[in-house]
């Protein structure tokens, strides 16, 4: 897959594969905690409504139309192959699109809370952040490589069981710009936090603002990078919060939409 290469701040390695599909008769806690733990990232397909999904998606278009002046719909009967007017936003945050009722119910709702709570959590109390992440890349875009266990990173509080699921808003090929994984990189977070000795409160906030483990540029070329050939809507990439991982360049015209929700034990949360 090197011809969707995208050049971030960093080396990348020029390693690409696919990401593992987890057949459903694999789904079972013990398969998914082992795999997360080997490999930092779980991907089953099919497993959230559809109906839910196009919901979600389609009230996300009408969201950018109406609220943002995102999308041009003048030349095209349908939005969904409507191109976008300006460059891709996130909307993290946006609570009038991510605490509507028909998003809730799917980012809050049945499906997704027991698959979490059964699946990843063995039926323990589980909770979400109250913000949501959504995302919105137009052409040319991308998400440089990062860990999102910098950016929750607070003294004291265990993030090790904080997971991110990221949801795919429409039928992606790697040259939409789909979600890219370094596969086993979580393994680099946890040896930079054992080498980290400095608890100082500016150190804390230097680490906060870092976004990969410090030795990464020396490792980046050993790493293998996983993407799907077809990310389809009812699908979810679940991904520890200390997994590397990015965003692939949009060559399309049409916008890549996606929403992220971050699920951790209720006794843990954090904000």
């Amino acid at each position: 897959m090197s011809e969707y290469k995208k050049l971030g701040k960093y080396y990348r390695s020029d390693c690409y594969g696919d990401v593992y599909e987890m057949p459903h008769f694999e789904v079972d806690d013990v398969n998914i905690k082992n795999y997360l733990d080997q490999h930092g990232y779980v991907y089953i397909k099919d497993v959230l409504p559809i109906s839910q999904v196009q919901q979600a998606r389609e009230l996300l278009l009408q969201t950018l139309t109406d609220d943002f002046d995102l999308i041009d719909t003048s030349n095209c009967k349908d939005i969904n192959d409507a191109y976008h007017k300006k460059v891709g936003i996130s909307l993290s945050g946006y609570q009038s699109y991510t605490h509507h009722p028909s998003i809730l119910e799917l980012i809050e709702g049945t499906t997704l809370c027991q698959f979490m709570s059964n699946k990843i959590y063995h039926d323990d109390k589980i909770a979400t952040y109250h913000n949501k992440w959504v995302r919105v890349l137009s052409h040319g875009q991308y998400t440089d490589e990062h860990s999102d266990y910098y950016r929750f990173y607070t003294d004291g509080i265990e993030t090790k069981q904080l997971y991110t699921c990221w949801i795919p808003l429409g039928s992606y090929l790697p040259d939409f710009g789909g979600l890219c994984i370094c596969d086993a990189s979580h393994h680099l977070v946890d040896r930079d936090i054992i080498c980290d000795d400095d608890s100082s409160s500016s150190y804390t906030e230097m680490k906060m603002k870092r976004e990969l483990p410090l030795n990464f540029h020396k490792q980046s070329n050993q790493m293998i990078w996983l993407t799907s050939k077809k990310y389809e809507m009812g699908d979810m990439v679940i991904f520890n919060i200390k997994t590397i991982h990015s965003g692939m360049k949009n060559m399309k015209k049409q916008l890549r939409l996606s929403i992220d929700v971050r699920f951790q034990r209720q006794h843990n949360l954090t904000m």
